[in-house]
């Protein structure tokens, strides 16, 4: 029988996953499963006899592998108890007012449309929020094509290194938000080297496409000036402004389905002392998939196949 699908599940939930469902499989190969067998295997993963009858019952009924693991809490957001009419409507009053969209404008009109439909209207700070919001978002997407090179820390904590997130350093294309190369390091003492990466973004630029500058650091262009010189870059000038900032713009805390941070000081704030009961340290080689294949979904939402670039000279 194949493995099930554990996409959707914390990374670090799906060892405590396949536990729970090993104990499933166990409990429902057995010709006659007493009350006996259920407190065995209940106890065998840390649980109630009655949590591990509900799982039972859950797994057959659904075969879903979200439904053995509580899911961890998302991104705090003000959108707890809003009427979705209310949502829509503020949406797309915001939209309709683009650039200008201040809240002493927008807050009367949602206000006023949300009676109309009866819906609770949200309030001023939520609607302002979404407000500032919107804007950041347009400011990212209307800024003139460029490349960007930053960092992130996924939420993973990893068993040869419990008191750090994983390090992903990516260039990324803007305004489509694809990453073009990545590269990911578990140690802090031996970080992604630049160089590769801008190696790598090298290799995959045509000189057909249209030339966009590439942003970068002064201590990441200090490490990747030979490269750029090979490749006729040598004027190539950092970025006089902070490069982190744009990347948290850009992905909003998730690279798919991974929450991430973009300072260092939170990524070093880790420990594995901080994992709940249900969750376990994972190795490296399933860090690297779980990463890689957050890259490969990010991409594919942002149409990675539609993006061909050049590197601007000078």
């Amino acid at each position: 029988m194949p493995e099930p699908d554990f996409a959707g599940i914390e990374p670090t939930r799906v060892p405590e996953a396949k536990r729970r469902l090993a104990a499933i499989d166990k409990y429902l190969s057995l010709p006659s499963p007493t009350g006996e067998d259920a407190i065995r295997l209940a106890r065998s993963i840390g649980i109630t006899r009655y949590q591990f009858q509900r799982l039972v019952k859950a797994w057959c009924e659904h075969r879903n592998a979200t439904m053995l693991v509580v899911t961890k809490r998302g991104r705090a957001t003000r959108n707890y108890g809003i009427d979705p009419r209310a949502k829509a409507i503020a949406t797309e009053v915001i939209e309709a007012s683009g650039a200008d969209a201040q809240l002493t404008k927008v807050a009367p009109i949602v206000e006023q449309r949300c009676v109309e439909v009866g819906a609770k209207p949200p309030s001023r700070p939520t609607i302002y929020n979404w407000i500032r919001q919107r804007h950041a978002q347009a400011a990212n997407a209307e800024g003139a094509p460029r490349i960007v090179v930053g960092r992130m820390w996924p939420r993973l904590v990893v068993k040869a290194h419990p008191d750090t997130f994983p390090l992903v350093l990516v260039a990324v294309a803007l305004p489509e938000k694809c990453i073009l190369a990545h590269r990911v390091s578990f140690d802090p003492a031996r970080p992604a080297s630049v160089r590769d990466l801008v190696d790598d973004l090298l290799r995959k630029r045509s000189t057909k496409a249209m030339a966009r500058p590439l942003l970068l650091s002064p201590n990441d262009l200090k490490e990747a000036r030979r490269s750029l010189g090979v490749n006729g870059l040598d004027d190539l000038k950092s970025h006089p402004r902070s490069l982190q900032r744009i990347m948290s713009q850009t992905f909003g805390g998730a690279l798919a389905d991974i929450r991430v941070v973009f300072q260092i000081q939170k990524a070093l704030k880790t420990s594995a002392a901080n994992l709940s009961r249900q969750d376990e340290a994972i190795s490296e080689d399933f860090a690297m998939a779980t990463i890689d294949q957050a890259v490969s979904d990010h991409n594919r939402r942002c149409g990675y196949n539609q993006v061909s670039f050049d590197i601007a000279v000078g």
